[in-house]
């Protein structure tokens, strides 16, 4: 793997009923414990925030081999020292280690969850995964948005930041919706894996990215790995724009059109999560894409 690090979580649904919500399995010290957990119970309450639901439990696995979990959702993340490892490794010294630490734990391990608790909010079995889509069936932007909706509140802030500046060149709201994720490959059926970048970093990790590989297993699991990889050759093609995109459009749908508005796409999306019309008609909203866009860039123009 070379200067990359494996970064892993796994998340369980199928939990015993008395489990606590987020039971944290092989971390090496009690930091680890109350930082995954902290994590957890973050991503649940703004879940929660978004939908009006809850979750089913989860179980965070801290490096170590997770297979005898008989897990249904799988990801991976990895211990506090495997972090600094990382970050020492990154070049980054004294108290830059601790902030990188930190910053993983608090600002994209809920980001990552937040995909295992969309994911299990609006599974839909019976639809399969075609060649060139993202992670899921489900719209790119959709499944996106919803999980930077986990990130931290000043993350989310940025990113809404970021649209108002630039809400006259953003790009339609029919282009977001039919649109595909930045880092969507058409890879082998039997391996899902797409790329997402993480930054710039603001120092604390410039020249990386994160590259997350999905497995589906013939019993039903689902894998998935998330790598940081160092030196990353970077190019500028606007794909720092598609997260302050399709959160800023949530972000109005919710704050206008209400959970109603928003649990109108949950059903739909259940229902058939390649829904083209699924933006159309929702409560409180104007009716068609066209009127939607105009109404979006208002209300980022006003919020400015």
């Amino acid at each position: 793997m070379g200067t990359s690090i494996l970064l892993s979580v796994i998340a369980a649904i199928a939990v015993p009923a008395d489990a606590q919500p987020c039971r944290v399995v092989g971390a090496t010290s009690e930091v680890d414990v109350r930082f995954a957990k902290l994590a957890c119970e973050a991503a649940q309450e703004r879940l929660e925030e978004l939908f009006r639901a809850e979750t089913e439990p989860i179980v965070i696995v801290l490096s170590g081999d997770g297979a005898d979990l008989r897990a249904e959702w799988i990801l991976h993340w990895h211990t506090g020292d495997e972090l600094r490892d990382f970050a020492l490794r990154a070049g980054l010294i004294g108290s830059e280690v601790e902030s990188h630490v930190v910053e993983q734990w608090e600002e994209f391990l809920p980001h990552e969850i937040g995909h295992v608790f969309v994911w299990q909010y609006l599974e839909n079995r019976r639809a399969r995964r075609i060649a060139g889509e993202y992670a899921t069936p489900l719209p790119d932007w959709f499944e996106e948005a919803a999980a930077i909706w986990m990130e931290p509140e000043h993350l989310r802030n940025q990113r809404l930041a970021m649209a108002r500046i630039f809400w006259q060149s953003l790009p339609s709201v029919a282009d977001i919706v039919n649109g595909v994720h930045p880092r969507t490959h058409d890879p082998d059926p039997a391996t899902i894996t797409w790329e997402r970048e993480t930054g710039p970093c603001e120092g604390s990790c410039p020249d990386s990215a994160i590259r997350v590989t999905v497995r589906q297993f013939p019993d039903g699991r689902t894998a998935v790995d998330t790598q940081y990889v160092a030196a990353y050759p970077w190019e500028v093609d606007g794909r720092d724009y598609y997260y302050p995109q399709v959160y800023s459009l949530l972000a109005y749908i919710h704050d206008v059109g209400g959970y109603e508005a928003v649990n109108t796409i949950v059903r739909r999306l259940r229902n058939n999560p390649r829904d083209p019309n699924h933006l159309e008609n929702l409560p409180n909203l104007p009716s068609d894409l066209d009127d939607l866009d105009r109404a979006w860039r208002a209300w980022l123009q006003k919020k400015r």
